[in-house]
């Protein structure tokens, strides 16, 4: 797993990399600038036929952007370096880095096109205000022109939560170095980082600051189990499914053929009498069929029939498509009240939590094996909050969220997936793209991992596989020049995803 940092982590990092002798802060800064300098060379096509501009804010990323135009000039490739204030740079031991004929002024600044790329060195990890003067400018320029790196951070970008100041670079690729970045992952800083690089630069290594880690490859290597071949159906897990209703019927089946898809051995489905027709479409299902009254949804009324069955899953699925109806919400509330499997709440199942006050303990009223996969909506309304105050403090938001959950697990669906468990640990799921913004796509990840709790794996284990697997087949369909997918194209790709993933085991 790789660290995510904030940006005093960062900081301290530095420090403690400089403090322990590892390294000195002069190397440090050469390393940055010629880690960037060397990405170009070697990344980039053609870079000697090109024209760059490397442009040095404040603090250290400005000097990074001195460094490495140094570097850039060194190997005869033609960059230019804009120092926007040299006021507020520290040019101790620069000296050997600048020549004075590739520093540019601010008022010679007057036509980017001239250049192919522009090194954005502005601002970096520290920001926290609103961007305003000269800096505002540039930044202002900057917004038309398609071809930058930024370093470290995209300067207006907040590495703490990835919130966007007043104005901010929207990058084409961006730099960081040993670690990434919280801001990389969140918010307007997601986009806004673009295609993330990581460098190491000669950090103090197994420091151990964050809870917050990105999974990568090798971690779900780790984690997947060898397939044992003298399996049966019900050693594959058993799944029992509550989801649907007249106007969601789309979203029990794409969890349901997610859950079998993914290698479930048995799917057993609750099935409201009106919505026979449409559900037994799901044939490799049990169907359990309940009488709806022809409402067109089960209701408390069809509770104690579904009790009967609490004691046969390996994992219950509940909410999927279920109806906004006050008597489909009391089921759900009376479900979670006795059932103390492992489960998984979605969607709908949602529903039943909005009526606490704004109070995290919600959280620990509920089964204790269970995990809740909101998206940023839908958990914003169970804490009573706004979506934008979700979204400007999601890691403070989530770490109080944790002391709640002891065994519990929770699922945060957006552009970039965080798993939490009751340590205050999180699990960044970044290998997805925008292919998952598609709906039916969270019933798909229900599912996926459903099957993966029934087979026996960690409520833990089993979000962070399912949720890795769901980004991989969303990136299958991408390289397969897919611009735009319905749901039920993502569960075409599960078993895709699950050998490529094997094949290293």
């Amino acid at each position: 797993m790789i660290e995510v940092l904030n940006s005093s982590q960062s900081v301290n990092l530095d420090n403690l990399s400089i403090d322990n002798n590892i390294i000195s802060e002069s190397q440090l800064i050469d390393n940055a600038g010629k880690a960037v300098a060397y990405h170009i060379i070697e990344k980039f096509n053609q870079p000697f036929n090109k024209k760059y501009l490397c442009i040095a804010g404040v603090g250290k990323n400005g000097l990074d952007a001195i460094v490495c135009n140094y570097y850039l000039n060194l190997n005869n490739i033609n960059s230019k370096l804009l120092i926007i204030n040299k006021n507020k740079i520290d040019f101790s031991n620069m000296s050997n880095y600048l020549e004075e004929k590739t520093v540019l002024d601010i008022n010679d600044i007057t036509n980017l096109s001239v250049f192919d790329w522009i090194i954005d060195g502005i601002f970096g990890t520290g920001l926290n205000r609103e961007i305003e003067d000269d800096y505002y400018k540039i930044i202002n320029l900057l917004n038309s022109f398609k071809n930058i790196l930024s370093i470290d951070m995209p300067s207006g970008i907040f590495a703490n939560n990835g919130v966007a100041s007043n104005i901010f670079i929207k990058a084409k690729q961006t730099i960081s170095f040993t670690y990434p970045k919280i801001g990389h992952f969140l918010s307007k800083g997601y986009s806004a980082s673009g295609n993330l690089f990581l460098y190491n630069i000669g950090h103090l290594d197994s420091v151990a600051m964050s809870k917050i880690n990105l999974i990568d490859k090798n971690d779900i290597y780790s984690m997947i189990k060898p397939l044992n071949i003298d399996k049966h159906k019900y050693l594959n897990g058993k799944v029992l499914l509550l989801a649907g209703s007249s106007n969601y019927t789309g979203a029990a089946l794409l969890s349901g053929h997610a859950t079998i898809q993914s290698g479930v051995g048995v799917l057993k489905q609750f099935v409201p009498n009106s919505l026979r027709n449409i559900l037994s479409n799901n044939k490799e299902a049990i169907d359990i069929v309940l009488n709806d009254c022809e409402d067109g949804f089960l209701s408390i009324n069809n509770y104690k029939q579904i009790q009967k069955y609490f004691d046969w899953p390996d994992c219950f699925i509940i909410g999927p498509g279920l109806s906004v109806e006050k008597k489909s919400v009391d089921l759900v509330s009376e479900i979670l009240k006795d059932f103390t499997g492992s489960c998984i709440l979605d969607g709908s199942g949602f529903l039943s939590l909005f009526d606490y006050d704004n109070n995290n303990d919600v959280f620990s009223k509920l089964p204790k094996k269970i995990i809740l996969t909101p998206h940023y909506g839908e958990l914003s309304k169970i804490l009573n909050i706004s979506v934008k105050e979700l979204n400007n403090n999601t890691i403070e938001i989530l770490t109080d969220i944790s002391k709640y959950l002891k065994d519990r697990i929770l699922v945060l669906k957006g552009p970039n997936t965080i798993i939490v468990n009751g340590s205050g640990e999180m699990h960044i799921i970044s290998n997805g793209n925008q292919l998952l913004a598609t709906a039916g796509s969270g019933d798909v990840l229900c599912g996926i991992i459903a099957s993966y709790v029934a087979s026996g794996y960690s409520l833990q284990e089993s979000s962070i596989i399912g949720a890795y697997i769901h980004s991989e087949c969303s990136r299958i369909l991408l390289n397969d020049k897919n611009e735009n997918i319905c749901a039920s194209k993502i569960i075409d790709k599960i078993s895709k995803a699950q050998f490529l993933l094997r094949e290293k085991l």
